[in-house]
């Protein structure tokens, strides 16, 4: 399904949640949380060092922190995703596909080649490409793609 969004009005706890300050925040975009399904709180900070001293502290949502600086020169944006049951994900296309939704939503992307960065800070870099179709009022397609690496395997026999 295509995301869906609903904004988080309290930033100073969303801070503390993550471990920062309201200052790191970028103030220029709201903190939402955007599902296709699974729930994701969408946090906006304005450094790549803020992305880097985030550390959840029970989180009520899923949390996606990201930030427009980036490692890579041709990426949009680089970012973290915690869950509440999940202390990190290297690679996350369910959270990627509204984040590319709220990228052009709120002006930072025309959604033809997005490049999210993820997985960096926990030594299992990933790089994930969402393509969003539609304008800012009207997303009408989200495609989320990359590559995977078979990180173990194994067999049950019943």
């Amino acid at each position: 399904p295509l995301p869906t969004f609903e904004r988080v009005a309290d930033r100073d706890a969303v801070a503390a949640s993550l471990a920062l300050d309201a200052a790191d925040l970028e103030p220029a975009l709201p903190i939402e949380i955007g599902s296709s399904g699974l729930r994701f709180m969408f946090v906006a900070v304005k450094t790549l060092d803020a992305v880097r001293r985030a550390s959840p502290r029970e989180l009520a949502e899923a949390a996606y922190i990201f930030t427009t600086h980036t490692v890579e020169p041709g990426s949009t944006v680089h970012g973290r995703m915690y869950g509440q049951e999940i202390a990190e994900d290297p690679a996350t296309g369910s959270a990627n596909g509204p984040l590319g939704a709220f990228l052009v939503r709120h002006g930072l992307s025309d959604g033809v080649r997005i490049v999210s960065e993820q997985g960096f800070e926990m030594g299992r870099p990933s790089l994930l490409y969402v393509r969003v179709g539609g304008t800012r009022d009207r997303i009408t397609s989200v495609h989320v793609g990359g590559r995977c690496t078979i990180v173990g395997g194994g067999w049950l026999d019943l």
